[in-house]
Order: structure tokens, then C-alpha cells, then sequence
């Protein structure tokens, strides 16, 4: 019986994509003071931006952490919400500019001033002159920051202020490449050169936690792998999987299942990944342990941190048919049986070049005595459980 088999496959684009989003709150603020490189506010219940009535400049620095956002993902929305608390009398829409810091700040112990005069700095504190107090001053008095804005708004009356510009989106999807870039962003009034103009913010030492700097965050988690296909074929009694990748990120390796029933799989090989690839990878596995039947196989795919990802179901059915091969051949007294499956049991046939039936009997081992059919050509079929090998020819000396 010729062997005969089925083979499927499935084309996808990838395992997995999903958008998530997040809210942090500040987890580091403080307030800046012009009239002073000894004043600090770290641990103030408010912030302060803009300029004050006696034309002192306030300027204020806000941190949030972002390490738990996978490396590779893309920020799609970056808001940062603030709760303003106090405007200025007669100060018109005067607002703020958020700017993006170029160098590591501090927020020591200064003390908590609610009106906005300041507290002596301690060792650390970020101050009009120092980046840290004490040790290390800015490059520029008033805090290192870009000078083009990440975004902004303008700030009429009290209540909550969001900004989501581009710019902000920006930053963060740098700080998420490169975590060791995170400085946070500065807070400065967008017309310094106008006494009065001062606002004033819940920081997140604010009694109310929902009053706090915040910064909510969407994301798209990082496709571990482009996969172009995954195909399955028989070659040799086992089954060839193929699969190709378009890209990969932090792929550390494939796992190759194997089930029955399309439910239970277990794991029949690894293949190592590519780490990270942006170029088209081919890989292959051939899996022995073929059953009869349906063959369901997937990839499990493995992050470096190992998270695990499937890949969608492919199937290949096999139905081998029963194959025998005799030696000597021609052959004198004794048929040495090779077969591809067990035949212990099973019943044999030798039939004549005209069809007719010789000798028959069951299987008991690997060999039929042959010694006393006439010399000539035979053929031997073997059947039981409902198969049949194919005919063998051989010739009796």
C-alpha cells in the first residue's frame, strides 16, 4: 500500500501585539528659586512656575520612572495631568512650557513651604544654582533642559491641566530606548519676562494622592517575532517543519510541540532564536515520533526574560502503509523479514507467478522456511489488524 499523507499550513504575520496603558505618579519634584542658589523646596506639597509679583523666577523639575515598560515597545500617547491650585491674580492666560532635562537633578530634605518663598536647600537638593547642592552646579543657572518646549499649556484659573503634545511622546519613547536619558522634564512659565504670571501645582508630597503629578502612558508591546509562515511535510517518516521570520526581538528560542488531539502538546525540540533581527531568518526542525493519524504541531516561542508566546496550529496526517523488504533474494532455504512495523502474529502468503497460493502461516519471527517450494518466482503478502503489506517479489534457487 503506497503511503499516503496530508500535509497543512497556516500563514500569519505574528504571535502576539497588544496595546497597554499606564499611569505613574512624580516620583521625584522640586521647586527652583532666581533670587536664590540656597533655596529648595523637595519636600513642599506644592510646586511653582512662572514669575512672581517681585519678579523672581520659580521653575520647577518633575521625574516619573518608566522602567516597567518592556525595551522595543512604541509609545503611541504621552499626557502628563497637573493639578494647578493657585493662579495669580490679573495674570491673564499665562501658562507653562514643559522642557525636557538634559542632566540628573536632585530632591533631598528642604523643608515644606505651601506659599512658594522657598526652604534652605540640604545636601543634594536641586537649587537656582545647583543641579545638586553642594556638589555639583548646572551649566546654566535655572536648570539644563532643551530649549525647544515638549509641549505646553495655557493656564487661566485653577483645576486640572493636561498635556499631551507630540513633543512629550517623544521624550518618553527616548527615555524607553535609552533609560539612562531619564532626567524628567522641567516646568517653566512660557512669559518669564513678566512679573506676576506664577502658578502653582500640587507636587507629589500633596496630602491628596489624586491631586499629584501624573503621567499615563500608552504602549505597544513589541511584536517578539514577525512570523512570514510556518509549513509541516513528511520526509522520511518524520515531519519536516519549516518556519521564517520577518524580525524578531529578544527571541531566545523556539520550542517545537507536538500533540495528538490538538489540546495536550509536549515538547519534542528546541530551536535557538536570533536574540533581535530585523532581517529574514529560516528555520527548521524534523520531529520523529510520527502516530498514525493527525500530527498537530506549534512553536512556542520564548522571550530572554521567558515570557512565552504560541504560534497558531499546523497539522499533518500520516497514514503509512505496511512495507516489507526480504534477504536473501534469491534465496535458497530461509526469508530474512524486514519490515517497517512489528508483524509478529500476523499471516503470510506466498502465492505462485500465477496467482495461486503455496504456503501460508503465521509470523513467529524474522524469518519463513522456504526450503521446500519448486524453484521459480514468488510473491509474499503479509496482513493482519486490517492492513496489508505490499506484494513482495522474490525467487526461490
Amino acid at each position: 500500500m503506497k503511503t499516503i499523507y496530508t500535509i497543512l499550513f497556516l500563514l500569519f504575520t505574528q504571535f502576539t501585539f497588544s496595546q497597554t496603558t499606564i499611569t505613574l505618579v512624580c516620583d521625584k519634584d522640586n521647586t527652583m528659586y532666581s533670587e536664590s542658589g540656597t533655596l529648595s523646596n523637595a519636600t513642599g506639597v506644592n510646586l511653582f512656575a512662572g514669575v512672581t509679583s517681585g519678579n523672581n523666577k520659580r521653575r520647577s523639575l518633575i521625574h516619573f520612572t518608566i522602567s516597567n515598560i518592556p525595551a522595543g515597545s512604541t509609545i503611541t500617547t504621552a499626557t502628563l495631568t497637573l493639578n494647578c491650585n493657585n493662579v495669580a491674580p490679573q495674570s491673564g492666560n499665562a501658562g507653562i512650557n514643559i522642557h525636557k532635562m538634559t542632566v540628573d537633578w536632585g530632591e533631598a530634605t528642604s523643608g515644606n513651604n505651601p506659599q512658594g518663598s522657598g526652604s534652605p536647600a540640604t545636601t543634594n537638593d536641586a537649587t537656582w544654582s545647583h543641579r545638586l547642592f553642594g556638589n555639583t552646579i548646572w551649566t546654566t543657572p535655572g536648570g539644563d533642559f532643551t530649549s525647544t518646549p515638549s509641549g505646553g499649556a495655557s493656564i487661566s484659573q485653577t483645576g486640572v491641566v493636561t498635556i499631551s503634545d507630540g513633543g512629550l511622546i517623544a521624550d518618553v519613547q527616548a527615555w524607553t530606548n535609552n533609560a539612562a536619558g531619564n532626567f524628567g522634564w522641567s516646568i517653566v512659565g512660557n512669559t518669564e519676562g513678566a512679573a506676576g504670571n506664577a502658578r502653582r501645582f500640587a507636587s507629589r508630597e500633596n496630602i491628596t494622592e489624586a491631586l499629584r503629578p501624573k503621567l499615563t502612558i500608552t504602549y505597544s508591546n513589541p511584536l517578539p517575532v514577525s512570523l512570514i509562515s510556518f509549513k509541516s511535510s513528511l520526509q522520511a517518516n518524520k515531519a519536516l517543519l519549516t518556519w521564517k521570520t520577518a524580525s524578531e526581538t529578544n527571541n531566545s528560542h523556539f520550542n517545537v510541540e507536538q500533540s495528538a488531539d490538538g489540546r495536550n502538546f509536549k515538547v519534542v525540540g528546541k530551536v535557538n532564536g536570533a536574540g533581535n533581527s530585523a532581517v529574514e531568518k529560516t528555520y527548521t526542525f524534523l520531529s520523529a515520533g510520527l502516530v498514525e493519524g493527525k500530527n498537530y504541531y506549534r512553536l512556542a516561542q520564548i522571550d530572554f526574560d521567558g515570557a512565552t508566546k504560541y504560534s497558531s496550529i499546523v497539522s499533518l496526517s500520516f497514514a503509512p502503509g505496511l512495507r516489507l523488504r526480504i534477504e536473501p533474494n534469491p534465496v535458497i532455504s530461509n526469508l530474512i523479514l524486514k519490515a517497517t512495523s512489528s508483524i509478529i502474529g500476523k499471516q503470510y502468503y506466498i502465492s505462485s507467478s500465477a496467482g495461486k497460493v503455496v504456503q501460508k502461516g503465521s509470523i513467529t519471527g524474522e524469518t519463513i522456511n522456504v526450503a521446500s517450494l519448486a524453484n521459480g518466482m514468488y510473491f509474499l503478502n503479509v496482513e493482519g489488524d486490517g492492513k496489508k503489506f505490499t506484494s513482495t517479489m522474490f525467487a526461490k534457487q
